[in-house]
């Protein structure tokens, strides 16, 4: 078999995949090659623990899931398998940036080149820390031809690498292919000096002294590639290559011979004696019995081999005067000789070798040895060229650069300049050392090559002066002073973003005093007093306004005494007492409009006695009564509904139901359930009218086995499981028309896999994972009609990993990064899918806006910390303000308005708490006249609802409680006419009464039909099982229609909603689909024109809105809409 010189140039993307890869994922060893045991300078080190995952519990994918799929898949050669199970990873998973550099890898090896340039960028940008998307980029980059922009991801990988092999290797192979040969020596020295085993490096080295007929350098490089790889399947062409070259009949293509540019005095007399073949003359003898031009020619090459300087400056003499010396010795040359011809057609000397395995054992110990030799000093990045220090390894990976004597595989007397160095080739730390201590300035890094800490010794090697940490992001997150290793005086702390935190002062190296603590703008977050690194007394938390939000009392680093949770309104939200950390004694919680909501008593931390929970009404909702001596429910449990009435009773015994009795509305029991304390027990529960409402079973006193829940119409509900009184396994909720809801699972009470939520139609809303009980990983979000809505990543109650919006014909509008809910970059998009903004978050990033296509700004808001905070305004194109409102820690607070595009004119206005809407929130109709009025408490709907027409009569009325309906709903139409009142409780209607009607007298909702006084139609609407359905048509008293719409069998308005003035000219054409507005708006006025047509897509403005002239015929104006903003007018 034959190599050509234009052989060795395609081979580089295998040798991507077997650096980065195969070394990841299984045991890279020698064969029959070296053995090089813990040999020169290799540190003593315990073998790793296998990190090999385990199958996770639960459906959620993850990155260790990923790895041991996409393993198999990809040694087979199924990459776009592979390729699949890696992209199911979510950016929140703690391994999905490595998931990127391997999914680079299957990019590559799948040949889609685009796709592996991509993710391996994005692995570069988010730190992963390794030189694996550097490798990726490179070939990716070459593939197309951009050999620039190859080189450039080397050198960017090398600024943060350093000390990375695989890099100078391939950028060598790169620079080669350019014929920079000069160039590629260098970073092929660099190379070898990380790894005199890298076989690859051997293979380079003779290439490059062929091309410039430098016969001894290339010769005792293809000699080391065969002792190193004896059985490999290139082996073979290895050997045949070596083979032609020793018998003379080797010949460089004109065009690949090079102009030598590495100086060869040393060489010449010994290439003049192996191009004359003098030792293929019979009576030049070998030990070796094996008929190869080759044999000789080694043996000759070993005997004349030049001897090295005392300084040698050669990478052949430095790297190959070693293992010649320990071939010479001993009979070593026989059986490195029979080694390389391991893999030759003639098998006599795979027989030997295997024959003679000690004496094979014995050269290879010596020969390794000799071999890692080369990387005994190590060139120091940053330095000037030339400039070597010791280095020092471990299992094969540089560890330390430093002055040090090596004491049985352990480090002593480590003096004067110092590096460490990670696995990665990555600098970690860098100082001085004297007399094996650290001294002077001491400088440690992040895995992402950032400075972590700032710290300096004394000559004893104690913390001494200033002492600083960085976060990953640059800031700095502590800093202090030491004295001979103690902290002295004050220690601030900081914010992720690098504003100030807390002050803390130190006395005897502990905390004393009192301690403050800042939110990232200077306000006072929390007051505290430290005794000997102890909390002890008073601690205060104050809301950014300055209230109090807490107030606990500690002896020495534990709650105790009363304690005082406040609402940011300043209304109390909880107090109790604590007893050494445990709470202790009479407790009560209050509803955020001042109600009691629990009110008890603790013993060290467990409930006891009689417990009482009420509404927000102030009603009674629960009472029931703890064990003193065990915490167990014990006696009677009483369950009340919305109107305080008595609804349910349990007997406890120990925390074992033993009967379970059900009240009518008048608290009259009708039904009992006797609970065995043994074995089974089936429940039936009632409504207080006497329907079904529950159904289940215990086991030993515990909820067991399946239980379903019923609504007054009798449609199902809810379907739980449970085992031992938790939940566990499936539970599914229902629409009243039998659709599913929501399907989520159980696993000892907390949710567990995959969780799925509906549309009333059945179409999929929202869907993700639980883990433990709290959201993990990728979740999305739909419209109604299945197309995707947003995407982000969870990590419990934060957003971490990727988040990103749609519009709803499925267009990218935003992607977020986030890291535990810190935009750390924010990329726009246009509705052609171009770039409109693309920002980084930095720590000092003050300001963040938006654009529009053409530049202007669209949302300008104030930055603090990774938050949004200050004033925020969205604009118009034409620099007018749409919305103005404040943020604080990316929550609006304060006043909320809205104006309307075409006239200016204030269209909404409210306030917002802590990001929720609270108090009075009205809107208005362009013409300034009130359209809404409605009152929030912690964003929910709370109280009366008011619509109203144009003309100031009311269109309805609604009461709600927890932002659920519950009272009465009154609909009326444009002449303030009264057409239908409905009756609600949590949610659910009751039944209605018409006009007229007296007090208190309700109709079940059925079919609905009413009429005025004067007999004439007022209402028509079909109920079935709580949901309206079909037709439905509203009067004036004049008999004129006054409005029709319809309901779809799910409930959903569907279809065309049109209203018409007492005239009965239309006044508006609205097109529903899925509830939410859909199509093309027309809007009319009173005399019958047309004055305005909106677009809309699943309830967003997405399209033209044309105003029309007094006429309805002739366009005043279009603005175009798209995601939700005016994007343009004409």
């Amino acid at each position: 078999m034959e190599l050509s010189t234009a052989d060795r140039r395609g081979g580089r993307a295998n040798e991507v995949f077997y650096l980065v890869y195969l070394m990841r994922i299984s045991t890279y060893g020698l064969c029959l090659g070296l053995w090089t045991g813990s040999a020169g300078m290799a540190l003593a080190q315990q073998p790793a623990t296998s990190t090999a995952a385990n199958r996770p519990v639960t459906t959620l994918p993850t990155a260790a899931r990923a790895t041991e799929l996409a393993g198999p898949l990809f040694e087979k050669g199924d990459y776009a398998g592979a390729i699949r199970e890696y992209l199911l990873v979510p950016s929140s998973d703690s391994g999905y940036v490595s998931t990127l550099g391997d999914l680079s890898v299957a990019y590559l090896r799948n040949k889609q080149f685009t796709e592996a340039a991509a993710t391996s960028r994005r692995a570069i940008a988010l730190r992963q820390h390794s030189a694996q998307p550097y490798l990726v980029l490179a070939d990716a980059e070459e593939s197309f031809k951009n050999e620039a922009a190859a080189l450039q991801a080397y050198s960017d990988g090398l600024r943060r690498f350093p000390y990375n092999q695989p890099l100078y290797f391939n950028q060598g192979v790169s620079l080669d292919m350019l014929k920079r040969r000069p160039e590629a020596l260098l970073s092929w020295q660099r190379s070898l000096e990380l790894n005199p085993l890298h076989e690859a490096t051997h293979y380079q080295l003779a290439w490059l002294a062929l091309e410039q007929g430098q016969t001894a350098r290339a010769l005792i490089s293809l000699l080391t590639y065969l002792a190193l790889e004896p059985g490999a399947e290139s082996s073979l062409q290895v050997l045949s290559l070596a083979e032609k070259i020793a018998a003379g009949v080797m010949e460089v293509e004109e065009k690949d011979r090079e102009k030598p540019f590495v100086p060869n005095q040393a060489f010449q007399e010994l290439d003049l004696l192996l191009t004359s073949r003098v030792a293929l003359r019979k009576e030049y003898t070998s030990k070796v019995k094996f008929d190869a031009s080759i044999v000789k020619q080694a043996q000759l090459l070993i005997e004349k081999f030049p001897a090295a300087g005392p300084n040698e400056t050669d990478l052949w003499l430095r790297a190959y005067g070693p293992i010649v010396e320990a071939l010479r010795r001993d009979d070593n040359l026989t059986a490195f000789t029979y080694l390389i011809l391991y893999s030759a057609d003639d098998k006599r000397a795979a027989k030997w070798v295997d024959a003679n395995k000690k004496k094979v054992a014995q050269m290879s110990e010596a020969v390794g040895s000799a071999l890692l030799s080369l990387r005994a000093r190590q060139q120091v990045a940053g330095q000037p060229a030339g400039t070597y220090r010791p280095g020092w390894f471990s299992d094969g990976d540089l560890v330390a650069i430093g002055e040090a004597d090596n004491q049985s595989g352990t480090l002593a007397n480590r003096r004067g300049p110092w590096l460490t160095i990670d696995g990665a080739g990555c600098v970690t730390e860098e100082g001085t050392y004297a007399a094996d201590k650290p001294v002077g300035p001491w400088r440690e890094y992040h895995a992402n090559s950032r400075l972590q800490k700032e710290v300096n010794y004394t000559a004893e090697g104690k913390f001494d002066g200033r002492y600083v940490e960085y976060f990953s992001n640059g800031a700095r997150m502590v800093e202090g002073t030491y004295q001979a290793g103690a902290i002295v005086g004050k220690v601030n702390k900081y914010h992720y973003c690098g504003a100030l935190s807390g002050v803390e002062p130190y006395e005897n190296g502990d905390i004393n005093g009192e301690a403050l603590y800042y939110y990232p703008d200077g306000k006072l977050q929390r007051r505290a007093i430290y005794r000997s690194d102890k909390l002890e007394g008073p601690s205060v938390n104050y809301y950014p306004d300055g209230k109090v939000e807490t107030k606990f009392g500690y002896v020495a680093d534990q709650r105790q005494g009363p304690f005082e949770v406040f609402y940011t309104t300043g209304q109390l939200e909880r107090k109790g007492g604590y007893e050494q950390g445990e709470l202790h004694g009479d407790y009560q919680d209050f509803h955020a409009n001042g109600q009691l909501a629990n009110s008890g008593r603790y013993d060290k931390g467990r409930q006891v006695g009689r417990w009482q929970t009420f509404y927000t009404s102030g009603k009674p909702s629960e009472d029931r009564s703890f064990d003193p001596a065990t915490g167990e429910l014990q006696g009677i449990y009483k369950d009340y509904d919305a109107q305080g009435r008595l609804s349910t009773e349990f007997n406890y015994t120990q925390g074992r139901a033993t009967r379970i009795t059900y009240f009518d509305a008048v608290g009259k029991p009708l039904i009992q359930n006797a609970v065995a304390s043994k074995g089974p027990a089936s429940i039936k529960g009632q409504y207080p009218d006497g329907k079904p409402w529950v159904t289940g079973s215990y086991v030993d006193g515990k909820l067991n086995g399946e239980w379903r829940w019923y609504r007054r119409d009798g449609s199902l509900s809810a379907v739980r499981r449970y085992q031992q009184g938790k939940q566990e396994g499936g539970e599914e909720l229902y629409t009243s028309t039998g659709r599913l809801q929501q399907r989520a699972n159980y696993q000892a009470g907390v949710l567990e896999g995959l969780y799925e939520q509906f549309f009333g139609h059945g179409q999929l809303r929202r869907t993700g994972y639980y883990q433990g009980g709290e959201q993990r990983g990728t979740w999305q979000e739909y419209y109604a009609t299945g197309q995707l809505s947003q995407e982000y990543n969870l990590d419990g109650e934060d957003l971490h990993g990727y988040s990103r919006d749609y519009t709803p014909g499925g267009k990218l509008t935003q992607e977020r990064w986030l890291q535990f809910n810190r935009p750390l970059s924010v990329v726009s998009f246009d509705s052609t899918g171009q770039v409109l903004d693309r920002i980084a978050i930095e720590p000092d990033t003050k300001a963040l806006t938006l654009r529009y296509p053409g530049g202007q700004p669209r949302i300008a808001s104030g930055w603090l910390c990774y938050q949004y905070q200050g004033d925020e305004k969205w604009l118009l194109p034409n620099g007018k303000t749409e919305i103005s409102t404040t943020l604080y820690q990316g929550k609006r607070e304060g006043l909320y308005r809205r104006y309307h595009p075409l006239t200016g004119q204030l269209v909404e206005q409210g306030q917002y708490r802590n990001g929720q809407p609270e108090g009075e929130w009205i809107t208005f109709f362009p013409s300034g006249k009130v359209n809404t009025k409605a009152s929030y408490r912690a964003g929910q709907r709370e109280g009366e609802v008011q619509v109203f027409f144009e003309n100031g009569q009311p269109e309805r009325v609604d009461h709600y409680t927890n932002n659920e309906l519950d009272g009465s709903l009154r609909v009326y139409n444009m002449s303030g006419e009264l057409l239908l009142e409905k009756m609600y409780e949590n949610g659910e209607l009751l039944g209605y009464r018409g006009p007229g009607a007296p007090a208190g007298t309700l109709q079940p909702a059925g079919d609905i039909s009413i009429r005025f006084a004067n007999g004439k139609p007022a209402t028509t609407e079909t109920y079935q099982k709580g949901k309206l359905t079909g037709p439905r048509t509203y009067y004036y008293s004049s008999g004129q229609v006054y409005r029709r719409l319809e309901n779809n069998a799910d409930g959903q308005l569907h279809g065309a909603v049109v209203t018409y003035y007492p005239s009965g000219k239309v006044q508006e054409e609205e097109p529903y689909r899925f509830d939410e507005l859909h199509g093309r708006a027309r809007y009319f006025r009173p005399d019958g024109t047309l004055e305005r047509e909106e677009t809309y897509r699943c309830g967003e403005k997405a399209g033209p809105t044309v105003y029309y002239d007094a006429q309805g015929k002739k366009p005043l104006r279009t603005d175009n809409y798209w995601n939700t903003y005016l994007y343009g007018s004409r």
